[in-house]
Order: structure tokens, then sequence, then C-alpha cells
């Protein structure tokens, strides 16, 4: 008997979604049952998988580690400084941004200027 390496293995119990591991599984089959094993110490909310716990711990420890380049805006979440660069006036320059890649000190400082003199003219 041959098993394909790539088969899902782990049905879902409540739906018919399959897994390739059981920890996969698991976690799937949480959003069925609402189970949330993991509880943050600090403010007592409680998640699914480790790693949500974990992501959320970077709440309470005060750390900005992602920094806007244009703004100098700091987040906690990599994905939060995605979403500022998306969005409203960095819309346009991260369109400029990508469009000169790769992107030099002299460009990043042409860019801010040019995003200080567009944040002023919203202003008026």
């Amino acid at each position: 008997m041959s098993t394909h390496p790539d088969k899902c293995r782990y049905p879902c119990q409540y739906c018919k979604r399959s897994f390739k591991d059981c920890d996969s599984r698991i976690n799937h089959e949480r959003t069925h049952t609402h189970e949330r094993p993991y509880p943050c110490e600090i403010c007592s909310k409680n998640f699914t998988t480790k790693y949500v716990l974990q992501n959320h711990m970077v709440t309470h420890s005060g750390l900005r580690s992602y920094r806007c380049e244009i703004c100098d805006s700091s987040f906690k979440h990599l994905s939060h400084l995605s979403t500022h660069l998306r969005t409203g006036l960095h819309k346009r320059a991260l369109e400029r941004f990508e469009m000169q890649q790769p992107m030099q000190d002299e460009t990043t400082h042409q860019l801010k200027l040019e995003m200080n003199e567009e944040s002023l003219h919203i202003l008026d």
C-alpha cells in the first residue's frame, strides 16, 4: 500500500475539510468548538493557538519594532505597518517608492520631503 505524501489524512469531525497533520486539524476544529485553551496571563483573554497568544503578547510589551520610513510612525505588528503604508497619503508615496527600486537613502529622503509637502497641501 502506497501513501501519497500530499494526501490530507486528517478530516475535521465537524465539516468536510481535511488536513495534512493532526495539529492543523485540531487548530481548525477549534473554530467549530470555540475552544480557546491558551490564556493571556496579563489580560485574561484566551486564544486558539500558542502562536496567536504569542502574537497578542506583543500588545503588552510596548515594543514598536516596525517603523514607517516615510513619517517615522511605529507599529507593534508588521501587518499594521503594511496597512498604514497602503492607506491615505502613503499609498501614492508607496507606489512611487516601489517604482524606484532599488531605493537608496537619497531617494528615501526625497520621498519624505514629498510626503511632507503633500501633507501640508491637504491641511490647507
